[in-house]
């Protein structure tokens, strides 16, 4: 379907874009990094053609070019706010040293909370945990609490359990590690 209106119009970024996505979903994320490429280079100004471009290299475990990604679809789209808070996340609460930034990860999720003017649980967490990471812990776990106060049903399934963990680490100056980045190592 999407190879077909690559055919009709070749220029048409967002059916490159597509067709990454459905390549990735594939297990085929080289061939979807390719897609994402040609959409940018016929679109640079796809703020999500850059955060699927973040996304498939943070799965490929390249980190690094991973930030780089997300600031620039932050470049192009400084609405996009699920790229704030991936961005955010990751300069918090990376495994590696080398990848987290905390002045950068509470720079980023603050922008966050301005410009979602109702933030989520989900963002609120993200600030929690970027506070956390520069030895703000009276802020990271105000900033919990209001999550877990936002927090509903719309919370996904065990997100409130991980959150209020999240939170017991604060209250003992400890800033919080995402293990399930733990793979993404490479630059």
């Amino acid at each position: 379907c999407f190879r077909a209106a690559i055919e009709r119009a070749p220029d048409f970024a967002e059916a490159h874009n597509n067709l990454g996505r459905a390549l990735e979903q594939l297990g085929q994320p080289d061939a979807a990094i390719a897609q994402y490429e040609k959409a940018l280079g016929i679109r640079p100004d796809l703020g999500l053609t850059h955060f699927n471009i973040a996304m498939t290299r943070l799965k490929q475990g390249e980190t690094g070019q991973a930030i780089e990604a997300l600031r620039q679809a932050l470049k192009v789209d400084p609405a996009f706010l699920d790229a704030y808070n991936v961005l955010a996340w990751l300069r918090a609460t990376h495994p590696g040293e080398e990848f987290r930034d905390g002045e950068e990860a509470v720079r980023v999720a603050q922008a966050l909370v301005r410009a979602a003017r109702a933030p989520n649980a989900a963002y609120l967490d993200t600030l929690a945990a970027a506070y956390a990471e520069v030895g703000q812990f009276a802020a990271a776990v105000a900033a919990a609490e209001e999550a877990l106060k936002r927090a509903g049903e719309s919370s996904p399934p065990g997100w409130v359990g991980e959150a209020r963990a999240r939170m017991a680490l604060y209250l003992e100056g400890k800033p919080y590690r995402d293990r399930a980045l733990m793979g993404e190592t490479r630059k």
